[in-house]
């Protein structure tokens, strides 16, 4: 068995010293400087701690959450190319104020609005649909959120801007996530392809060395005369194509089914415990 120990509150200076085996952390507003110097400071102290402490299991690694806090490391990753007119521009930090504020750019001149620096992704049409892969080790779960509509060259036209909680919060209705009449191309299935959902999580779980983290992919569609943009983009996959969008360590996990359960099993994992049957949860 395992105890879990009060939580460790890295903004209280009174904070008492515990004999620690694991941690399960969501540092990710401290390490990106949300909190203020002062306790970026005390993050790393606490960082620096279990580096000394090799026997400590740190869940996710720290260096690798770091590795997400940057969208150019994200790329990096990913391997990712910008060959198209209309493209999204987003902070280069992934966490922190401003992180989720971004903008669809639509020709040069509208490079002139955009706050720099930013990382520039390649926008691809995909009829408003966003699947959300959730991952806690090998477990996956998906659902699907409303996205940005389908966007069209168009020399002059001003940049949109849009904060990605808004565009994509369940049960809202946002006029950027409301398809044009007559603009749905192609024909997406809605079902989403649990094969190939399972394969992305375990390459991004294995590039990343992350065990709860979450995916955001879209299935592209093609839209005429820039329909080999598309494919240039995403790898085929049968008849359909994707791309991975973003990469969000520790997320939510809402209406993931068990979450709790599946958490407490890989913690036990971490510490070479036996495993709890689900059954036996009840």
């Amino acid at each position: 068995m395992f105890t879990c120990c009060p939580e460790i509150d890295l903004t209280n200076d009174s904070t008492p010293a515990v004999k620690l085996d694991a941690v399960l952390h969501n540092m990710s507003d401290f390490l990106s400087g949300k909190k203020g110097l002062r306790l970026i400071d005390r993050a790393e102290t606490f960082y620096e701690h279990l580096l000394a402490n090799t026997n400590v299991v740190c869940i996710d690694p720290i260096v690798s959450v770091r590795r997400i806090f940057s969208r150019l490391d994200q790329l990096e990753l990913a391997k990712m190319s910008l060959e198209s007119s209309n493209f999204v521009c987003k902070p280069i930090r992934a966490q922190g104020d401003g992180a989720h504020d971004m903008a669809v750019v639509f020709d040069e001149n509208g490079l002139e609005e955009i706050h720099y620096p930013v990382v520039a992704q390649r926008f691809i049409n995909h009829n408003a649909q966003l699947f959300k892969i959730s991952v806690v080790e090998e477990h996956v779960f998906t659902t699907q959120r409303p996205s940005i509509k389908n966007m069209h060259t168009s020399h002059g036209q001003r940049t949109l801007f849009f904060h990605t909680f808004l565009v994509s919060k369940d049960g809202h209705q946002y006029p950027l996530t409301k398809l044009d009449p007559n603009d749905k191309l192609g024909s997406i299935v809605p079902e989403e392809d649990e094969v190939l959902f399972a394969k992305i999580a375990t390459k991004v779980r294995q590039d990343f060395c992350l065990d709860l983290f979450s995916v955001d992919v879209i299935e592209c569609v093609e839209q005429g005369a820039n329909s080999k943009n598309a494919e240039d983009m995403c790898e085929g996959y049968k008849r359909r194509k994707f791309a991975v969008i973003d990469v969000n360590p520790l997320p939510s996990y809402k209406n993931v089914p068990h979450f709790h359960h599946h958490l407490g099993n890989l913690i036990r994992k971490k510490l070479s415990l036996p495993t709890i049957p689900l059954e036996d949860t009840d």
